[in-house]
Order: C-alpha cells, then structure tokens, then sequence
C-alpha cells in the first residue's frame, strides 16, 4: 500500500488491483492473547492491510495519551514509549508471518 500524495486519506492498494482508494473505516480483529489487529481493505478488491496491533498495555497508554491531550498536557515522553512498545508488538507478528 502506497500513500497518494495529494490526499492523505487516499492510498493506493498495491496489494491487489493497483487502484486508489478511500480508506473508510478501520476494523478490528482480535487475535490470540488479547491483542487486537486494527486494519482496512481496499474497496475495490477486498485486499486487508494491517494499520498497527495493539494489547492491553497498548491500549491503556492510548487512553492516558487521549486524557492527557484533552487537558493540553505534555504528553512526548507517553508517544515515544507507545511509539516503541507498537514497533515491537509489530515486529513479533511480522517475524511470524515469515
């Protein structure tokens, strides 16, 4: 999957049919241990492509991010640690695919 340049919510599916596409909603799927896969597909032919995984741990910190953003609080050092635990729950199911 490719980003369209001039729309970011454009991208163009080159997993399938090589379209552009909208992307619409994401889904979510939960998988073994209580983490969740969070994707799209491509409207034209149906091919899924993976927005991030998360886990409970995952989750609480996208929650305190939210609480703390809505009261205009500092919250670098919370995307930073996120940013990181994501990269690695990504990287376990990326090294499984394989």
């Amino acid at each position: 999957m490719s980003q369209s340049p001039s729309n970011t919510n454009v991208v163009s599916c080159n997993a399938g049919c090589n379209k552009d596409f909208s992307i619409k909603q994401l889904n979510t799927s939960r998988m073994e241990d209580s983490i969740d896969r969070v994707w799209f597909s491509c409207g034209h032919c149906e091919a899924e492509y993976t927005a991030y995984y998360t886990n409970p741990e995952i989750r609480d910190l996208q929650k305190k991010i939210s609480y703390y953003v809505s009261r205009k609080k500092d919250v670098s050092h919370l995307q930073k640690e996120l940013s990181e635990k994501m990269n690695l729950l990504e990287s376990r199911f990326k090294d499984n695919a394989k």
